[in-house]
């Protein structure tokens, strides 16, 4: 087997060190090491360090070349030499563009992938640039997917990225530092101890921080930025010693000699060889970087990293508690490291004992992946979906609901300690951009307007969304003469829209913020308590983090004690305004108050409707994807500088109605706004993404859980449906409720056609008497657009119910799975398999002769049958089964 690693830069040759020193252990493996030259200088004495010998070099290097022409040059170097030497794997690493073009000559000579650290996002395709597109290409082209942190890992799921070709390793700069600090320091490594003890003796031991500053993003005024903030540190902490590797562009080096040379207690020196780099970790006190590698490599030894960047790919880091994102404002960056060097007890919030970067063995799970003959198969072929059954209880599933905090008054929030305002003041990167959606109450926007701009915490910038409103033109005219006569320095900025997204466009909107946090308002929300803001962000930023999460002024909160088991009241009668104390809620509105990176998790699903309904898909799916609660805010009723809204606020949104007239749903027909509303919520309830589940609200001995894919199947089942819903409401008042619970396929499509016959189909399940408590599979829907792309799409229509029908059984956990072999096709099986791997029982109903199949059918049936606990050929045996199950359950929970 041939392995081509691929290193171009500084980082890459660091990270793919331990990978190819592995490689070479292995006596099946032949290595080839390409370098691009992209970093000649300061790659060559990384080689000499770690004792590696390079195959090619393409010496691509020129100075102040453009990224077009580093790129062309790498696409004819890289090709030529794949074409001569034929490996078997192409290994590359990160984000770089040697990476990038690599990968894909690779798939133009159809070789596979792999991608070391992959699944780094920003999710801002400018920052870093050209890193973030770079790395999102990768993934596209990539084999198999080297991931080094589960975050990461779920950023490659979530794009669509098959759950078998990630895998979870570490990172390999833990490997290569952990390796490279147990080695005797050499002598560039002492010379530059030597320098820092020049003015202090060993035994003062001053603080050390390492400063590094060279990404693109940080050319011009962010680096003037830093430079000034270090040279600000370095005079106020003259007993501190600052060292400033520069990097060898030119760009970078005559900001920093011009504000730094000459100050006696900061170092500026060449690029640290990793050698000296690692040698000197081990003495640094702090970390101030816009690096992404040593954001990873100071976690090794514990030492706290201020990351000089607006945005992170490295979350894990922060998240960790070791490191913390300041930008690259002057103000804050001397803020931050003032903080650092002279608060201890702040300081030693950041020191952490484990890494969340790995153990230092990822190298040698990569190359073991590499060499195995069945992962090199299954890059080969193509295919995006192997071994199904295999990986079916594998499949990552949304964390389960957090428990309920404590409900407090806004007067004990306000006394715990908080890390505002150094976390969220309203400044700078921690600033607020408000977002108004109004349509049809021009009367009421300069009144918001003005009490955003009152706020103690007043927004950076206010955004006024106007969305196919036949108010457009009488909108513009009173904010631009508003704008003409008042003086103000906060930006009011007009967006006007056709009626593409209705109610979703100002979450799309609030995407492109440039500021850590967001306030979307509706327009009968009129912020008139001055401290609204300042109070959501000093509880967003408690210490305790007991209520991160998303805020509004009113909500709907499930009580699971008095709640009816009919849809008609699971909306209406639990909506609250301004509580006295925060409460867990399934959906809030009015105001929305978050962090800006979070809106994006409301478009990972395609909606139920787009015809109302935004604020349930908000709070879902940051339930369902990032396990981020939602909560009604409070509000102290003495305090009127705490009010989120006005006194008028039932009287100016009784006057304007702005909800729809309704929108067609999956019946066909348009319904009431309210009756959407209602149903949008019982389908949530119904696929797990509000706080209770279903299994929490209803007993799990009641529930029974019957999977149909079309007509046929529902049909089939339509009898044994209504034996269940009688028995049901025969049984009431006896305790022995069966709740039938209904997984219906539903198939995205893409044409209007398709869509046309699709909600015909459902219309005739809902004739079979299957109603509103069908349960429409959210993975699916999201997940079948996939199969246009020439998959096998048997065993992709097999996986993506495995995947849709686990979530089911775990939300409803019923006592058993009722399937029918009408119609059966691999999704009847994909659900037979899966609720066997859960350990529910399978009752299959099976009312057909032996001829009456076809050979598909018949082969399918088979499998079905094998992963059986029960086949019926009479529906009436279905219901003494079901009590038969009840009774065994009851009896085993008494013993």
């Amino acid at each position: 087997m041939k392995v081509m690693t691929i290193i171009g830069t500084r980082p890459e040759t660091i990270k793919m060190f331990p990978i190819i020193k592995e490689l070479e252990k292995r006596h099946n493996v032949v290595s080839i090491v390409l370098a691009s030259g992209q970093h000649q200088q300061m790659v060559a004495p990384l080689l000499e360090t770690f004792s590696i010998k390079e195959d090619i070099n393409l010496n691509v290097m020129v100075a102040n070349q453009k990224l077009t022409d580093l790129s062309a040059r790498l696409i004819i170097g890289i090709s030529q030499a794949i074409a001569e030497t034929k490996p078997d794997w192409v290994l590359v690493q990160g984000d770089t563009t040697t990476a990038f073009v690599a990968s894909l000559i690779a798939f133009y000579h159809k070789i596979p992938v792999g991608h070391v650290e992959a699944g780094l996002r920003t999710y801002n395709r400018y920052n870093p640039f050209p890193e973030e597109i770079n790395r999102r290409v990768i993934g596209s082209l990539g084999s198999i997917h080297f991931a080094p942190t589960p975050e990461s890992s779920q950023h490659l799921i979530m794009e669509g990225i098959p759950f078998p070709q990630v895998h979870i390793t570490g990172n390999t700069v833990i490997d290569a530092l952990l390796w490279m600090s147990n080695q005797p320091p050499t002598k560039k490594a002492q010379r530059l101890e030597a320098k820092i003890y020049e003015n202090h003796s060993k035994s003062s031991k001053p603080k050390i921080v390492l400063v590094t500053a060279h990404r693109r993003e940080n050319w011009g005024e962010p680096l003037e930025n830093i430079c000034g903030a270090i040279k600000k540190l370095a005079s106020t902490h003259s007993e501190v010693v600052f060292v400033f590797p520069m990097h060898l562009n030119p760009k970078v080096q005559s900001v920093a000699k011009g504000h730094l040379s000459g100050m006696a207690n900061v170092i500026l020196w060449d690029p640290l060889d990793y050698d000296v780099f690692a040698y000197l970790m081990k003495s640094v006190y702090l970390v101030m970087t816009d690096s992404g590698g040593i954001q990873e490599e100071a976690t090794a030894f514990s030492v706290p990293i201020l990351v000089l960047r607006e945005t992170t790919e490295r979350p894990e880091g922060v998240n960790a508690g070791m490191a913390k994102l300041i930008g690259t404002k002057e103000e804050n960056v001397v803020y931050e490291g003032n903080r650092m060097l002279t608060d201890k007890e702040y300081y030693n919030k950041y020191v952490k004992v484990n890494s969340p970067y790995g153990d230092g063995k990822a190298a040698m799970k990569i190359v073991d992946m590499v060499t195995s003959k069945e992962v090199l198969e299954h890059a080969e072929s193509g295919s995006m979906i192997t071994e199904v059954q295999k990986h079916a209880s594998e499949i990552p599933m949304p964390p389960s609901p957090p428990l309920n905090p404590k409900k407090r008054t806004l007067k004990e929030l306000m006394e715990m300690k908080s890390n505002f305002p150094e976390n969220g003041d309203g400044k700078g990167d921690n600033g607020i951009i408000a977002i108004i959606s109004t349509y049809k109450r021009p009367k009421t926007i300069i009144r918001i307007v003005e009490a955003c701009l009152n706020q103690s915490v007043p927004p950076k910038e206010v955004w006024i969304t106007v969305f196919s409103s036949p108010y457009e033109g009488e909108y513009r005219k009173i904010i631009d003469e508003y704008k003409s006569k008042n003086l103000t320095d906060v930006p009011i900025h007009l967006i006007t829209g056709g009626p593409q997204f209705t109610y979703f466009a100002r979450f799309q909107v609030a995407l492109l913020a440039p500021t850590k946090y967001v306030a979307l308002l509706d327009d009968d929300v009129i912020p008139e308590g001055i401290h609204a803001f300042r109070n959501m962000l000093h509880t967003f930023n408690l210490q305790s983090n007991e209520y991160y999460g998303m805020y509004g002024c009113k909500g709907h909160v499930i009580n699971t004690e008095q709640l009816e088991k009919e849809q008609s009241e699971y909306y209406y009668n639990y909506f609250t305004h301004e509580p006295n104390t925060i409460e867990m809620a399934d959906v809030v509105g009015g105001l929305w108050f978050m962090k800006r990176e979070w809106v994006k998790y409301m478009f990972i699903e395609d909606p139920i409707t787009i015809a109302t309904a935004e604020d349930f898909q908000i709070t879902a799916m940051l339930l369902k994807y990032a396990n981020i609660p939602t909560f009604i805010f409070p509000v102290d009723k003495e305090d009127k500088t705490s009010y989120l809204h006005s006194a008028d606020f039932e009287d100016i949104s009784e006057g304007e109605k702005t909800t729809g007239n309704g929108g067609k749903m999956y019946n066909g027909k348009e319904w009431d706004p309210h009756h959407l509303r209602n149903t949008v919520a019982w389908f949530l309830l119904n696929r797990g993404m509000t706080r209770p589940w279903a299994h929490q609200m209803y007993d799990r001995h009641d529930n029974v859980l019957m999977f149909v894919k079309d007509t046929v199947q529902a049909n089939a089942l339509a009898k044994s449906y209504d034996q269940l819903r009688a028995k049901k409401e025969t049984a009431k008042h006896e305790g022995k409720i069966i709740r039938p619970w209904v997984a219906f396929a539903g198939l995205k499509t893409h044409t209007d056609e398709q869509n046309i016959e699709h909600l015909n189909e459902i219309q005739k399940i809902f004739n079979t008497n299957i109603d509103w408590n069908s349960n429409f599979l959210g993975y699916w829907t999201l997940e079948l657009g996939r199969l246009d792309f020439g998959m096998d799409k048997g065993k992709d229509l097999m996986a993506r119910t495995m995947q849709a029908f686990h979530h089911s059984i775990v939300n409803t956990q019923p006592i058993a799975v009722v399937l029918t072999t009408e119609g059966i096709d691999e999704s009847t099986v994909g659900a037979g398999l899966t609720a066997a791997d859960y350990g529910s029982p399978v009752i299959v109903l099976d009312t057909k002769s032996n001829t009456e199949y076809s050979r598909h059918e018949s082969k399918w049936r088979k499998v079905l049958y094998g992963v059986a606990d029960v086949v019926l050929d009479d529906e009436t045996e279905l219901m003494v089964y079901l009590d038969s199950i009840r009774s065994a359950m009851h009896r085993k929970t008494i013993g």
